[in-house]
């Protein structure tokens, strides 16, 4: 069993009462690999008084448990195990001027059923982001396979068509509320929306053309369509490769990774090398940006790379998943996996952030129970 020490308080908000100034002070809090609700599902006895495996913790679930149980096709067997064990959702805080802060909401606790209900209700402005983060996650793959037959502008500009959408159907919503509110405070909150999809849309100007041109000085065609196996030529030309990488040993991982690379790379401090600087959005950023940003490029590098991450689209869609469950599991006191490779890229990871989430990898047979 865990040694339970120096836990974190978050901020709680049960909507149903618009309380937002609870603290949350409960036991701490464990977030589960969706391994390990597969896992539980196969063998009910792993729950026990409603802790898992003898773990006296609050389990955590997030979005994209839940977009996980959507995909399996048998929701109810999974929103069960969640119910049995009293999970609460984690979810990314958002303030006034309807940005994320970095900081996450716990919520009270309410029956996975109805959570699941209410997240399949998606509305059209889900669906453009949704839109968003496929033609994102799809241009990653075409820098990195032969699969796609789209360029390198094509997906640049689907992005920024995507975006502009996304603000179109945001101001519609906004419109269809205008009888709602008095003419004072419509006024001000178009001027808030227009102010911030401004600079929004100019900060992704300047990131996609920065990253554009920084392609384009490799020597990479952006214009055509005949595919990039970005991995390996990264691997040609740096001679370094996954089995080198996954051969160095913790402490500092990610520094030793970065000092290999410091030879053939133009990166001049280990924050431009792992996606962390200021420069991306114009501010620091958050937490779980940094963890999502250093998980794609240690995939792209080769350490302890998730299966076929640049072979198959689907592989790149899952490990997109995988990076997304760290970016909640970092806000909690411990994360529980099955997964080997995941479990080590994610210490490694919080290890390089002063991240104190306790990362425990569990190996279980049937024998066991």
């Amino acid at each position: 069993m865990p040694r339970f020490e120096n836990i974190a308080d978050y901020r709680t908000c049960d909507f149903k009462e618009l309380n937002f100034n609870k603290i949350y002070h409960g036991k701490p809090t464990l977030y589960l690999d969706q391994n390990i609700l597969d896992k539980i599902v196969e063998y009910p006895v792993l729950i026990e008084d409603g802790q898992f495996a003898g773990y006296n913790c609050q389990v955590i679930y997030s979005n994209e448990t839940l977009k996980e149980i959507e995909r399996s096709g048998e929701p109810d067997k999974f929103l069960q195990v969640l119910e049995n064990l009293e999970a609460r959702r984690i979810i990314f805080e958002v303030g006034q001027n309807f940005k994320i802060t970095g900081a996450v909401i716990i919520n009270s606790y309410i029956s996975p059923f109805i959570v699941y209900k209410e997240f399949l209700s998606k509305d059209f402005i889900d669906e453009i982001a949704s839109k968003i983060i496929t033609n994102n996650m799809q241009f990653i793959f075409s820098l990195f396979s032969n699969e796609y037959s789209n360029s390198i502008f094509d997906y640049a500009n689907e992005s920024k068509e995507n975006f502009n959408n996304l603000h179109e159907q945001i101001l519609e919503v906004f419109e269809s509320v205008k009888a709602e509110i008095s003419e004072a405070d419509y006024r001000f909150l178009k001027k808030v929306i227009e102010r911030d999809f401004k600079g929004q849309s100019s900060q992704f100007d300047v990131a996609q053309n920065s990253m554009l041109n920084s392609m384009s000085n490799t020597g990479m065609d952006l214009e055509t369509n005949s595919g990039h196996d970005g991995i390996r030529e990264l691997e040609a030309v740096t001679g370094i490769d996954g089995k080198y990488l996954n051969n160095i040993k913790p402490p500092r991982v990610l520094e030793k990774i970065y000092q290999k690379y410091t030879n053939s790379s133009d990166t001049k401090h280990i924050t431009d090398f792992y996606l962390l600087s200021d420069k991306i959005y114009g501010r620091n950023l958050y937490k779980f940006e940094k963890v999502m940003n250093i998980y794609m490029i240690l995939n792209i590098l080769g350490y302890k790379r998730d299966k076929g991450f640049h072979k198959k689209y689907r592989r790149l869609v899952s490990s997109n998943s995988d990076g997304q469950h760290l970016a909640y599991a970092c806000y909690c006191d411990y994360l529980l996996s099955e997964d080997k490779a995941f479990t080590e890229k994610a210490k490694a990871i919080f290890d390089f952030l002063n991240i104190y989430t306790c990362v425990s990898r569990i190996n279980f047979t049937i024998n066991n129970f």
